[in-house]
């Protein structure tokens, strides 16, 4: 299948993934082409595709078309400056959840100040319990991490 060239994404918020679908500009040709957002877009995955927020599975940054999510040993050093997680995509307010949840950050669709839908990010609140590679987790600024390290110290 021949491909569209790669493009920014200039919507509002998380792009869907890190493809999209185009025509080729002939009349007589109906076929839909597929072409990336360039690297680094910051970029959200839905599971079941079906662009329903609450079946958030990660942000991350594209890379060759696909959204990958940061999983470095230093990601707590790192989170508050990962393009991902900057201000601009934090549009949800915070919540907080009885349950221990999978992930301290959450998605949600909102309407952007130039009349497009786009996917943001909120977080759930500091101390909220989550689940920690198979553990007991405490989320602190939208990352869950360890309680046993957690429970060490306290936000100040």
């Amino acid at each position: 299948l021949k491909r569209c060239e790669d493009i920014a994404f200039d919507d509002p918020g998380y792009s869907l993934g890190c493809t999209y679908t185009c025509k080729n500009g002939k009349l007589d040709d109906e076929a839909e082409y597929w072409g990336n957002f360039v690297d680094a877009t910051v970029c959200v995955v839905l599971k079941n595709d079906d662009g329903d927020p609450n079946h958030f599975d990660h942000i991350g940054t594209c890379k060759n078309g696909r959204c990958v999510e940061y999983k470095e040993e230093n990601i707590q050093q790192v989170w508050s400056q990962l393009p991902q997680t900057q201000g601009e995509f934090h549009h949800c307010d915070s919540k907080s959840s009885e349950d221990a949840v999978d992930n301290c950050l959450y998605i949600c669709k909102k309407r952007h100040a130039h009349g497009k839908d786009g996917y943001f990010y909120g977080i759930y609140q500091d101390y909220n319990k989550c689940k920690f590679n198979g553990r007991d987790g405490q989320c602190r600024s939208g990352l869950c991490v360890d309680q046993a390290i957690a429970g060490k110290y306290p936000i100040e």
